[in-house]
Formats: structure tokens, C-alpha cells, sequence
């Protein structure tokens, strides 16, 4: 892995654990919000945001918590999943 893949990584990981506290703190948070707050709170990019989302989605057991219901919910939503998708196909 290169320098700039490890810090790619490193980013996007880091923003998926962001994700899932904000969706643990907050039980009603909206999971697309959370996604939307990560992006501005943390300036992370559309491809950054996309591998958090696979992350999180393919790899749950990473991450503590019951949350990943949530995003699967969201994920298969056609209007909010659509709202979620959107964020990094802008």
C-alpha cells in the first residue's frame, strides 16, 4: 500500500467511526444527516464519504454498537437511500 492509500484509508476509516458515534449518540438522528455532518464537520470527500459507506455497510463488526440496522434501512429506502447515494455521486 502507498503513502497516499494508507492516508486515504486512514481518512475514510476515521470518518466511519465518526459516522457511527454520531448515530449512537443520537438515536434519531437521521442516518443521511449523520453522512452530511461528517462531510462538512470533517471537509471529507465524495470518495472518502463512498468507501466510509462500504466500510460501515460490508465490515459492521469494525465498529461497536447497534447501528448498522439503521443504515441498511436507510441504504434500502428508495427516497433516503437515494438522498444517501446522492452524496457522493454530486
Amino acid at each position: 500500500m502507498t503513502a497516499s492509500e494508507k492516508r486515504h484509508q486512514t481518512r475514510y476509516t476515521g470518518h466511519a467511526r465518526a459516522i457511527v458515534a454520531a448515530l449512537l449518540a443520537d438515536p434519531a438522528l437521521d442516518v443521511v444527516q449523520a453522512f452530511q455532518t461528517v462531510r462538512t464537520e470533517r471537509r471529507a470527500s465524495a470518495t472518502e464519504l463512498m468507501d466510509a459507506f462500504w466500510l460501515l455497510d460490508n465490515q459492521p463488526g469494525r465498529f461497536p454498537g447497534h447501528w448498522h440496522g439503521r443504515l441498511r434501512q436507510c441504504r434500502n429506502n428508495p427516497t433516503d437511500g437515494r438522498r444517501l447515494f446522492a452524496l457522493w455521486s454530486a
